[in-house]
């Protein structure tokens, strides 16, 4: 209920098409189960370092559309090739170094035009990751950047601020005169 403003973006993909995606960090299984209920052709991989027993039970009812992985989350991304995923969701540990080495292992397993995200903007170490990834990788294209404003919704929404965007491109070996915009979250 509180991220349909990107899984709009998934839901745009041809009908039919099913929408692969993975979530970093699955916890409790609650935002697993609410991009499963957003939408019904997501299949989801959960990446956790443990599959708690509260995580089965919420995403019991979609028990054929997710395949949980209980691994550390760099070394998975190891595990599936390039451009294989719609749909990218980081929440695992909530500090700069680890957000930005999740957003470099992941980035590339996701498809262009396929949506990467992430949850808890409101924590300064996952803005930090953010910040530091479209600092330091080099795109040709960046569009589609949304947050909520920590002034826009009540307090006590801050845990479901999110983060997206659409990956137009992506080319780590051009130099800086080729970036052709630069945008700043």
């Amino acid at each position: 209920m509180f991220r349909p403003s990107f899984l709009v973006a998934l839901n745009n993909l041809p009908k039919g098409q099913i929408i692969k995606g993975v979530e970093i960090g699955t916890m409790e299984g609650i935002n697993a189960a609410n991009m499963l209920n957003a939408c019904d052709r997501l299949t989801l991989v959960c990446v956790d370092i443990v599959k708690q027993p509260k995580a089965v039970e919420a995403l019991a009812p979609h028990a054929d559309r997710v395949n949980y992985i209980i691994k550390p989350s760099v070394e998975t991304a190891k595990d599936f090739p390039d451009n294989h995923f719609d749909y990218v969701y980081i929440d695992g540990a909530h500090d700069e170094k680890n957000v930005y080495a999740d957003m470099v292992a992941w980035f590339p397993k996701l498809r262009l035009g396929g949506v990467f995200s992430g949850h808890d903007w409101w924590y300064s170490g996952v803005r930090a990751g953010v910040r530091k990834f479209f600092t330091t990788e080099k795109f040709q294209y960046i569009y589609g950047v949304q947050h909520y404003s920590e002034q826009a919704i009540p307090a006590a929404y801050a845990a479901f601020m999110d983060w997206w965007f659409i990956k137009a491109g992506h080319k780590k070996e051009q130099n800086e005169k080729s970036r052709e915009k630069t945008f700043y979250i």
